[in-house]
C-alpha cells in the first residue's frame, strides 16, 4: 500500500498501512456475491417512489438508464434534511488530524478495520494512544479511528465510535422481620404475612 500521513499529536507521521484481516487470522468464511461486472453487490431496499434506494442507511438518488433505473448514485442526500451532503476525502489526499486519548475512550470503538503501521521513523511508545478520522478511500461518511501502540507496534483501528451504555447500581432487597413480635407465639415458627 501506498504511504500515509497521520497528524498525531501535532506531528507529521508517514507510515505504510498494512492491512490485518480476520481471513488472515481466522481463514475466510464469507460468501462474496459479485455482479455482471465482477463488483461487489450491497443490499439495498427501493422505496415506492421508484428514484431513490435506501442502503446502510443513506438515502441516494438513483439515474435513469434507458427507461430503467440504476442503483449507481447521482447525489448522497442527508436522509433527516434531504439536503445534499459533501464528500469525504480520502487520508491519503488529506492528511487526518490525531489527538491524545484514554482507553476509555478508546475501548467505545467498534473496529471494523486494523492495519499495522509500518514507519521509517516510529516516535510512538507502547501505551500511546491517539482518536481521530480515518477514510481509506473518499467517501460519503466520516469513519473514527485510534491509534494503538503496544510492544508488537503502532496499529491504526478503523471503524465508529459508540456511546457508553448506562449501568444501574445493584440494589440488593432483604426482608425485615419486624421489630416487636407477638406474645405468645412459640420460637420457630413465625407470622410471614406480616412482611409482606
Amino acid at each position: 500500500m501506498g504511504a500515509c500521513t497521520l497528524n498525531v499529536g501535532g506531528t507529521p507521521l508517514v507510515a505504510e498501512l498494512a492491512k490485518v484481516s480476520r481471513s488472515d487470522l481466522y481463514g475466510e468464511s464469507r460468501l462474496k456475491v459479485l455482479g455482471p461486472d465482477g463488483k461487489l453487490l450491497i443490499k439495498a431496499a427501493v422505496p415506492e417512489d421508484g428514484g431513490s434506494y435506501i442502503g446502510r442507511g443513506d438515502v441516494r438518488l438513483l439515474q435513469k438508464v434507458d427507461g430503467g433505473f440504476s442503483l449507481a448514485a447521482a447525489q448522497l442526500v442527508d436522509a433527516l434534511t434531504g439536503k445534499p451532503r459533501e464528500p469525504v476525502p480520502s487520508s491519503f489526499k488529506e492528511a487526518p488530524n490525531f489527538r491524545p486519548a484514554t482507553a476509555d475512550e478508546i475501548s467505545l470503538m467498534e473496529v471494523r478495520s486494523v492495519y499495522q503501521l509500518q514507519a521509517a521513523e516510529m516516535k510512538l511508545k507502547p501505551g500511546d494512544m491517539f482518536l481521530g478520522h480515518f477514510n481509506y478511500r473518499a467517501g460519503n461518511e466520516k469513519n473514527d479511528a485510534a491509534i494503538v501502540v503496544n510492544a508488537a507496534g503502532a496499529f491504526l483501528l478503523v471503524g465508529n465510535l459508540t456511546t457508553p451504555t448506562f449501568v444501574g447500581i445493584e440494589d440488593d432487597s432483604q426482608l425485615i422481620a419486624p421489630e416487636n413480635s407477638q406474645e405468645g407465639e412459640e420460637g420457630g415458627e413465625g407470622d410471614f404475612a406480616s412482611l409482606l
